[in-house]
């Protein structure tokens, strides 16, 4: 089925749900793009004093690197651009790049996928709840990460709408099953939206009556899909 097909046949199904109807959507890679956030960091590297001194010239390569929306992480980046680090170069960056990618200040370099602010405000007419359910970390993201949604005008009904990890220890499938049992205590029917096929595959496991929708945009790559889900692109345009 066409993803627009698709994305159509969900509105159409939220606008005949009452109010125990929920649709949960993932944040990173499902609904936002992070290309700019981890090109902004690695840009920064070279202007990172400890950098400089482990990585030494090295770091110099990452000042006008481009990342692409398909890239997922660090390795990737270096084993497309053909890029070999030293073990501690490498080491010491992926510490830089983790620590900057998990907190508010890169957030300003997200963007949303085309047609997401659209699609949620069409669902957002609809009697049905749009919750995000993130990996984020209240902790280290939750400032910047309720000023993206407002910025965006991302429908956000209830405070308790946005579901962050209190802390980056619980693992995210595990984590996000925990979360969605809770949501099925409070709804009849919930779709939940997710990139990642290791999260896909665990929720379908343990929680059968959540509707799981593939957003296929990028992931780790530790697993593929147990079966067929349905699936949609980064384009949420109808």
């Amino acid at each position: 089925m066409p993803e627009q097909n698709i994305l159509r046949n969900i509105l159409d199904s939220a606008q005949q749900c009452d109010k125990n109807c929920a649709f949960v959507f993932d944040l990173d890679s499902t609904l936002i793009c992070v290309r700019g956030r981890t090109q902004a960091i690695l840009r920064s590297a070279p202007d990172y004093p400890p950098l400089r001194q482990i990585c030494a010239g090295q770091v110099d390569l990452f000042r006008a690197i481009e990342v692409y929306p398909t890239d997922y992480g660090l390795k990737h980046i270096l084993l497309r651009k053909g890029i070999q680090l030293s073990h501690s170069c490498y080491y010491d960056l992926s510490g830089y790049w983790s620590h900057c990618f998990f907190s508010n200040e890169f957030l300003k370099y997200d963007e949303l996928y085309k047609g997401v602010s659209s699609y949620l405000s069409q669902l957002d007419k609809t009697c049905a709840d749009i919750i995000y359910l993130t990996g984020r970390s209240q902790k280290s993201m939750g400032e910047g990460t309720y000023k993206q949604i407002n910025e965006w005008g991302l429908p956000l009904k209830k405070k308790e709408f946005l579901i962050m990890k209190p802390n980056n220890f619980t693992e995210d499938a595990v984590y996000k099953r925990d979360c969605l049992k809770k949501l099925s205590e409070q709804y009849e029917k919930i779709w939940f939206f997710e990139n990642e096929p290791t999260t896909i595959n665990f929720i379908d496991q343990n929680l059968p009556k959540v509707k799981l929708v593939f957003v296929d945009s990028v992931h780790s790559g530790r697993q593929t899909l147990r079966k067929e889900f349905l699936s949609i692109g980064t384009d949420y345009s109808i």
